[in-house]
């Protein structure tokens, strides 16, 4: 799924450079090295923690959730919806992984994000962030089948007893 967004589309680094503050991040002395390798490169170029900082500018996190749900996704479309289930009720690794998904996944913002493309994205790279949402949604809705939840964090001990029922 990553190579096929981040890779497979020419578009992508345009997307990401107008959808993201990056440029500004890059102009930020937040260390000694530059923002990125090669001006004029695609997002292999790019370093670390300007690509994280500026999509969680954003408010998408891609880089922590993109390719997760498709491949739980996949894995329940081969029949093993019941093994991830059990795998989570059963096994603290796994348990604690997708928690902590869910606790970034909570901190998402689609309404953000799709501001963002409104006011900074060219038109025609518009689909890009709709493709991006969309499976930004489609993997909450699978995280939330494999933990048996009906929202992000629902069962987190902080969460409940800070919104008790």
């Amino acid at each position: 799924m990553f190579q096929t967004v981040v890779y497979s589309q020419k578009p992508f680094v345009e997307y990401f450079r107008s959808s993201t503050p990056i440029n500004e991040v890059g102009s930020l002395n937040l260390g000694s090295r530059p923002a990125k390798r090669n001006p004029h490169g695609g997002v292999e170029t790019l370093r670390a923690i300007p690509w994280m900082f500026a999509w969680t500018q954003s408010r998408m996190h891609l880089p922590v959730w993109l390719g997760v749900g498709f491949a739980v996704r996949k894995a329940m479309d081969d029949g093993h919806e019941r093994v991830l289930a059990d795998m989570y009720e059963c096994w603290p690794f796994f348990r604690s992984t997708l928690d902590l998904l869910q606790m970034v996944l909570s901190k998402a913002d689609m309404n953000v994000s799709a501001l963002y493309d409104t006011m900074l994205v060219p038109d025609a790279l518009k689909p890009i962030g709709e493709e991006l949402r969309q499976e930004l949604s489609d993997s909450i809705t699978t995280l939330l089948t494999i933990t048996g939840q009906n929202a992000l964090l629902e069962t987190d001990p902080v969460v409940v007893r800070l919104n008790p029922t």
